[in-house]
């Protein structure tokens, strides 16, 4: 289907001017001149019909996915080459129409080709595509769309050499549909330090792949070795801990603002990896606010950018938290003073198991078991006293959470990293100034 630019509207609205002109005055060259114009516009009509043609003609395409099998919800990238003549002065455009159940999500799936001398043209396009649905993906063809000084055309090239080849994918499993096992992790479609168990795709066999990794079903159906590709394994999701400080205490303000941007830093790039991302904050020995992922991400960045310190209701000083050592007294063998360092370690152990946890441990006990995620990860400024910081720390590592505390760089001390790795927290990172 064809249809008029606005040039060719302009000589239309000329043509009625002339036959209004040639009615009013019966003036015969005005009608000749009129019908020249329409003529002249049929036969650019019919010129651009032809052009397509010649086009839609000429034109061989080389399709060539990533991968021909791959699991449902996998990223595909996808290279088309295609060589066409282009006639001199028409303007083409190439669309590579991807499988209706598998949009395009990244690069750009069409050319445009400007008006020249009539020659022979090579273009090249890349983008990626999303399989979303299981079962066989054809592609919908070429949409080729022309466009001369007077008429433009588009045009739908449904042929199978257009249409070729189809990608199978390969439903996922109905565990990896709930998105994490009973260990808080889950597959991802993609490359991650730990092997996940699905399958992300099949490619060729290349020299060095692990012969395990062969699937000998598809290599004997296509008489070539295929190799799967399994997916990543990672956490299903985060906690941030937001530790705000005391209103009656004066602290840096500029390490708080920091720390805030680090936190919301991080909850973005959560979400960015299609994560779920809770928020907790609390203040000292106080829960403030739980946030359970679901949310939209813009209220989510605006609320951890509009922390502000709060009154502590509930304070701690040097509490042992669930996983504290009890210090162990030392004293000259043989001397009156080890015996009874003996007996005040072996008191303080019996204290130390004995102990019922404290309201604040039982909420963070709550939360934790309601996240999915396995990493936790918290931001404090970590001053005055930190006893809240140990005791959500050891409620996670009781339920083999990784805990990661993020603070300033005045209260990375190394004294700071013992302590952390005395009360359960794998790590301690430095926030930027």
């Amino acid at each position: 289907m064809i249809r008029p630019t606005r040039c060719t509207a302009g000589i239309v609205a000329l043509v009625f001017v002339l036959v209004f002109f040639a009615y009013l005055t019966d003036d015969i060259p005005a009608v000749l001149a009129a019908g020249s114009l329409v003529f002249f516009l049929a036969l650019r009509a019919v010129t651009t019909l032809f052009a397509a043609r010649d086009i839609a003609g000429s034109l061989t395409i080389e399709r060539e996915p990533a991968y021909l099998f791959v699991r449902q919800g996998s990223v595909v990238p996808v290279t088309l080459s295609a060589t066409l003549t282009l006639p001199a002065g028409t303007a083409a455009t190439l669309t590579d129409l991807a499988p209706a159940s598998a949009p395009a999500t990244g690069g750009e799936p069409f050319v445009r080709l400007d008006p020249g001398r009539d020659s022979s043209r090579t273009v090249t396009m890349h983008y990626t595509i999303r399989c979303m649905a299981s079962g066989e993906q054809v592609f919908g063809g070429i949409r080729l769309a022309v466009a001369d000084p007077f008429f433009t055309g588009g045009f739908l090239l449904e042929n199978e050499r257009f249409c070729i080849p189809a990608i199978r994918v390969f439903p996922l499993p109905q565990d990896l549909l709930t998105g994490d096992d009973a260990y808080g992790d889950m597959d991802v479609p993609r490359i991650t330090p730990l092997r996940g168990y699905g399958i992300r795709s099949f490619r060729k066999y290349l020299f060095g792949d692990d012969p395990k990794t062969i699937d000998w079903k598809l290599s004997a159906k296509h008489d070539t070795l295929y190799v799967r590709d399994f997916m990543g394994r990672e956490s299903a999701g985060s906690l941030i801990v937001v530790d705000v400080p005391d209103r009656a205490v004066s602290f840096p303000a500029g390490d708080f603002a920091r720390l805030r941007e680090a936190a919301a830093g991080a909850a973005a790039a959560t979400l960015r990896q299609q994560k779920e991302c809770d928020i907790l904050v609390v203040s000292g020995g106080n829960i403030i606010r739980f946030l359970p992922a679901g949310g939209e991400q813009d209220a989510l960045m605006a609320f951890l950018r509009s922390l502000e310190p709060q009154d502590r209701m509930v304070r701690f000083f040097r509490h042992p938290g669930l996983l504290a050592r009890p210090p162990i007294l030392a004293a000259a063998p043989g001397s009156d003073g080890e015996a009874a360092a003996h007996r005040i370690t072996t008191l303080r152990k019996k204290a130390a198991a004995a102990r019922r946890m404290t309201p604040f441990e039982r909420q963070i006990a709550r939360v934790l078991h309601a996240v999915r995620g396995t990493d936790v990860a918290i931001f404090s400024l970590f001053d005055g006293d930190t006893s809240h910081i140990g005791m959500i720390a050891g409620q996670a590592d009781l339920l083999s959470k990784e805990t990661v505390l993020h603070v300033p760089a005045a209260a990375a001390t190394p004294s700071l990293r013992r302590r952390a790795r005395g009360c359960g927290i794998s790590g301690v990172e430095v926030v930027p100034a």
